[in-house]
């Protein structure tokens, strides 16, 4: 019963062709454009933490899951947020201003996660990695070079910059000396 509240609402809430929803027109789709970026980004940094002793297996399954969802949503936010400038404002204004809305709340997200997992400050993983995440999200309209590799050099350099504002917390040592400092550990006794 309460799953079939829960779906009525959400039917409500997005719409669908007979319904009109707050989010009507809102778009959705799951596909290897939607889902595989995030994927494999959240593997090879969980595999680069696991390897280092930073994270468990669990953790490895959890951040690349987070990183699968957090791409999904932003990719889904853009999309839709798009769609609905692109009326008002200049098609490359907006393509720019849907990215970065939709990169800061993806980053924000996975922060959230990064943060849990590796038991940081929420404001190591939510600090520069959200601010990097969400500006370099405008280098979207490089998609639109005139060959097919626009959007493999948009990807490289998103998921690059983004990692690299990782970089604090893809060291072992200054993960485990942050762990060890908010724990309680390390904190000289007065």
């Amino acid at each position: 019963m309460l799953s079939g509240g829960i779906a009525w609402a959400l039917i409500m809430l997005l719409g669908n062709d007979s319904s009109a929803g707050i989010l009507r027109g809102t778009q959705f789709e799951v596909s290897t454009l939607t889902v595989l970026p995030g994927l494999t980004f959240g593997l090879m940094i969980g595999v680069l933490w696991h390897r280092r002793e930073t994270i468990s297996r669990l953790g490895l399954l959890g951040y690349t899951l987070a990183a699968g969802v957090a791409y999904f949503i932003s990719f889904h936010i853009a999309v839709n947020v798009f769609d609905r400038l692109s009326g008002s404002l200049r098609d490359d204004v907006a393509l720019v201003v849907s990215v970065i809305i939709a990169g800061l709340i993806g980053c924000c997200f996975l922060g959230v996660v990064t943060a849990y997992l590796l038991r940081v400050p929420y404001q190591s993983a939510l600090g520069l990695p959200v601010l990097v995440g969400g500006t370099v999200g405008a280098f979207l309209p490089l998609i639109n070079l005139p060959s097919d590799g626009g959007f493999l050099v948009f990807l490289v350099l998103w998921q690059g910059a983004y990692a690299a504002s990782l970089v604090r917390l893809l060291r072992p040592a200054t993960a485990g000396l942050t762990r060890a400092v908010t724990m309680g550990v390390g904190k000289s006794r007065a």
